[in-house]
């Protein structure tokens, strides 16, 4: 079997915020703050929405977080959630897709060129009331570096065991973007206890893989797992958040 390496994380932050643009993850965020935060901005879509459907066939959200890196922290509704629904009448949405900037409704469109030319006309006003950034000394964060070998070895069959490896990278992918949504918007202290759970979840999915007799044997237990990881995150970024509002 091919040896796969993978870098495990690399975060270093002088300003918690500033280093990563990433798609909002599955705990509330205070209302407030969405509202009035001129660099966020914020898409409603819906899954029965043929304009929604386009924009991410034409991968609107991966697009928009490459070309408005540093400028704009994109975060995605789906208005038949109930986080969804709350923010939709909120932002008094009556149609999708829909997109705000700050306060200011944008121009919305089936495809991708056209939204991007609406936010490009109206992001220059908001860059303008952005006050200038305070310089504040903040001592750097950074969280090692490990390099690790993530051949497996275990004793299903080989086909098994790619199917497996590649279930691996998939939740290594996903649980990075978790974890830079956390870095943009909690301290230092969060951010390593989420990066704990997340280890902690990854090395109970590795002996798994190695132990397991077949894929399906697997796949049945890593969704255990993963249901457990996002309990664990889900509490832990709750509980933040009520510490934020204090």
């Amino acid at each position: 079997m091919k040896k796969f390496f993978f870098i495990k994380i690399l975060l270093i932050c002088i300003a918690i915020g500033s280093f990563v643009t990433a798609r909002a993850v599955s705990f509330a965020v205070s209302a407030e703050q969405e509202a009035t935060d001129t660099t966020e901005a914020v898409l409603f879509v819906s899954n029965s929405c043929g304009c929604c459907i386009n924009l991410k066939q034409e991968q609107f959200s991966k697009r928009f977080r490459e070309r408005y890196e540093g400028k704009l922290l994109l975060k995605e509704y789906e208005v038949h959630t109930p986080e969804g629904d709350r923010l939709s009448r909120k932002y008094n949405i009556d149609a999708t897709p829909n997109l705000f900037i700050g306060k200011t409704k944008v121009e919305a469109s089936c495809y991708t060129e056209e939204m991007f030319r609406a936010i490009d006309r109206v992001l220059p006003k908001h860059q303008k009331k952005r006050p200038a950034a305070k310089q504040t000394a903040q001592e750097p964060y950074v969280m090692s570096i490990t390099t690790e070998e993530e051949e497996l070895t275990g004793i299903a069959s080989k086909k098994d065991l790619s199917q497996m490896q590649k279930y691996l990278e998939r939740v290594k992918d996903d649980n990075a973007q978790t974890l830079g949504s956390i870095v943009a918007m909690f301290n230092n202290k969060v951010v390593a206890q989420a990066m704990a759970l997340i280890d902690t979840n990854e090395k109970k999915l590795k002996n798994l893989a190695n132990k397991s007799s077949s894929f399906q044997a697997f796949k049945k237990g890593a969704a255990q797992i993963e249901t457990t990881q996002q309990k664990q995150l889900d509490q832990l970024l709750r509980t933040a958040l009520k510490s934020k509002r204090k």
